[in-house]
């Protein structure tokens, strides 16, 4: 995917408004450059509500080649103090780190992480829905649903 969009200049071409990838970090290491820049916009969720949700869906989850049938008959206190929970996935993510689960973040990576967010993000929240939609279509001047393009270029009739 992102080799093939670098392949076929995609940022440069000016083609796409949006692209969407899991690993940040590859996407602009592999897509971007200092002229063709991006700016990112994540929905964050509580990372406990996000860990019980991902609980509940890995004991059902049969379609995910991550499956493993043992999800189904443990607790959620058995499953909190696996090694099965992820570990700072986004932290990983940013800072270039997702393939190294086994190695430990620093403080640093987390400082890292943090300033990314800082400067390059546009911070949703999953608890507020309607703000977090509002305010990436405000910035990215989206439109809001059933919205219509007000295309000036059209003459009077």
């Amino acid at each position: 995917g992102l080799k093939h969009a670098k392949s076929l200049e995609l940022v440069q071409s000016g083609f796409a408004d949006i692209i969407s990838a899991t690993r940040a970090y590859d996407a602009t290491d592999i897509l971007f450059d200092p002229i063709h820049q991006g700016r990112m916009f994540a929905i964050f969720r509580h990372p406990v509500e996000r860990a019980v949700s991902m609980f509940y869906y890995l004991q059902q989850a049969t379609w995910e080649s991550t499956y493993n049938p043992i999800y189904k008959d443990i607790t959620i206190h058995d499953y909190a103090r696996s090694s099965v929970t992820d570990d700072n996935w986004m932290v990983r993510s940013l800072v270039g780190k997702a393939d190294n689960i086994g190695t430990p973040l620093t403080r640093q990576d987390l400082d890292v992480a943090i300033e990314i967010i800082r400067r390059k993000c546009v911070v949703g929240l999953m608890d507020d829905m309607e703000e977090t939609i509002h305010r990436f279509n405000s910035y990215f001047s989206f439109r809001e649903s059933g919205e219509q393009k007000n295309d000036k270029t059209k003459s009077p009739k």
